[in-house]
């Protein structure tokens, strides 16, 4: 598997280096007018939606659903909490304190 965070020439460089049945992923918002069919198959665009986010806020908010923190970070160690690995959950930059 190749997760492209780039596009462009690097993703389509990375074809060569899967095995048959190798998987492609790309966040890369380029990847929209590629030919490839691998690619086409499987492209979609992910924007905010702010009623969306409304909505999951007030199921955080009443308990129906709980996040799962694996770390909270200050801006000022931005660095390391982008090299944690956490064991379970997701890294939390805290913005403002």
């Amino acid at each position: 598997m190749v997760l492209d965070t780039v596009g462009g020439d690097t993703r389509d460089r990375s074809w060569g280096v899967l095995r048959k049945g190798g998987r492609l992923v790309t966040i890369a918002a380029d990847a929209e007018g590629v030919k490839e069919q691998r690619v086409r198959d499987a492209f979609f665009i992910v924007e905010p939606n702010r009623n969306q986010l409304m909505d999951i806020s007030r199921l955080i908010d009443t308990g129906v659903i709980r996040p799962v923190v694996g770390a909270v970070f200050s801006m000022e160690n931005f660095r390391q909490a982008y090299e944690q690995t956490p064991v379970r959950g997701k890294i939390v930059l805290r913005i403002v304190e």
